[in-house]
């Protein structure tokens, strides 16, 4: 979690620097190596890298596509938040 928590933390700052297409590369990189490291190695160190990596590709997407919900119809948008806690909700249950 930690990781996640310092990239939500300090994307804000740097973020409008970067184009969308580069940020959603960098979070699938970090996804798909976090993966394999994870799958793939058989050293401790190496799978909390793949785990650590995994969580701030997961900070990463999370800022990169709420900052794109403003591009969205304010409907779109409250229709996807309903869905994803009624998610969240039938998951726990």
């Amino acid at each position: 979690i930690f990781p996640c928590i310092v990239v939500m933390l300090t994307t804000p700052f740097f973020v409008h620097n970067f184009a969308y297409p580069l940020m959603i590369s960098i979070c699938v990189f970090l996804s798909l190596s976090a993966l394999l490291f994870v799958a793939l190695s058989n050293d401790i160190f190496i799978k909390f890298l793949g785990i650590i990596m995994g969580s701030a590709s997961s900070g990463l997407g999370t800022t990169c596509f709420l900052a794109l919900t403003s591009y969205y119809d304010p409907k779109v948008v409250i229709a996807w938040s309903a869905g994803t806690g009624a998610a969240g909700i039938v998951g726990s249950v």
